[in-house]
């Protein structure tokens, strides 16, 4: 496959030029505040729309859409309570989001309505895209679908992170979510399951995801990006993702955020946990290595071979 072009208006026909599909706790959300101060880029005003991972080719919806579109409402209603909306334009691009949201929940999905939520930008020579990172848990079959309804242009970038530190900062945030919603099982034996559910695997399984976007859309329009990254040179990734897409680069100050938002707590994994959480990611980087040779991943190796020998584990 030799399929390549720039985000160019003229080379736009409708829909997102461009998706972020993760990882998970890998820093997407601050990319998608970094990529939407850059004037040729426009992204929904709400991360993540989840069109292909929660509506199905066939007019199903996933499992968890419940569970996405109480999320969904719960993220609308954070940002009116703290006034986010600055302009009659972003309103108007929310409402589009609402009406797209509350169609497709009473059984209306479609992939017109979904790309009609990019036509202002495309229209305005702004280069529209998405990021979603559950877009990493895609099927290939579901990858191959996104081509057939998007084109064979689209690119598409994949942020990856150290699988322990992926996997805790993961479990970490289940538990808030489990006491927020006052679940009652949140028990280690619950984590353990949790850990080992095909879901929670699927979004630390980047061979995996890198094979079923890569084979679909060719090297020439996925791009493998790292979180440690960031913290290291976060100007200089955010340069990458812009000329991948094909844009002039902002010079406007990339803000790094805050440790607190990127970096885990400083709460020791318990043990046990521990040991399951680099035996995963042992087998998930030896996998990883037959589609890159960056140095991140022979240190994320070298992390969890450690903690296995510093825990003892059996």
């Amino acid at each position: 496959m030799n399929i390549s072009k720039s985000c160019d208006s003229k080379t736009i026909a409708d829909g997102p030029a461009f998706l972020g599909i993760g990882a998970q706790r890998a820093g997407t959300s601050w990319v998608h505040s970094m990529l939407s101060m850059n004037p040729e880029i426009w992204l929904p005003p709400i991360k993540e729309l989840h069109f292909f991972d929660m509506y199905l080719p066939d007019g199903s919806k996933a499992a968890k859409y419940g569970e996405h579109l109480d999320g969904r409402f719960r993220s609308y209603a954070r940002i009116l309570l703290n006034r986010q909306i600055s302009s009659i334009q972003q309103a108007r691009e929310l409402g589009n989001i609402v009406k797209f949201d509350l169609l497709s929940g009473i059984g209306f999905p479609s992939i017109k309505r979904y790309k009609g939520l990019f036509a202002g930008a495309s229209k305005s020579g702004n280069c529209p895209g998405e990021i979603t990172p559950a877009y990493a848990t895609l099927t290939t079959d579901q990858v191959r679908y996104v081509r057939q309804v998007l084109g064979p242009y689209l690119r598409v970038f994949y942020i990856i992170r150290d699988p322990m530190e992926r996997m805790w900062s993961h479990l970490t945030k289940d538990r808030r979510k489990a006491k927020f919603y006052c679940r009652r099982d949140n028990s280690f034996e619950y984590q353990i399951r949790f850990l080992n559910s095909e879901g929670f695997r699927l979004r630390t399984s980047y061979a995996s995801t890198i094979e079923n976007w890569r084979s679909v859309f060719g090297s020439e329009n996925f791009k493998l990006l790292f979180f440690d990254d960031i913290a290291k040179n976060g100007k200089e990734l955010v340069y990458e993702i812009e000329k991948f897409i094909g844009v002039n680069h902002n010079s406007s100050d990339v803000v790094l955020p805050p440790q607190n938002s990127y970096k885990n707590s400083g709460e020791k994994i318990p043990k046990q946990l521990l040991c399951e959480l680099a035996r995963i990611s042992l087998i998930e980087c030896k996998n990883l290595k037959e589609y890159t040779d960056n140095e991140y991943v022979d240190i994320w190796i070298e992390r969890a071979s450690q903690a296995l020998v510093d825990e003892r584990c059996v």
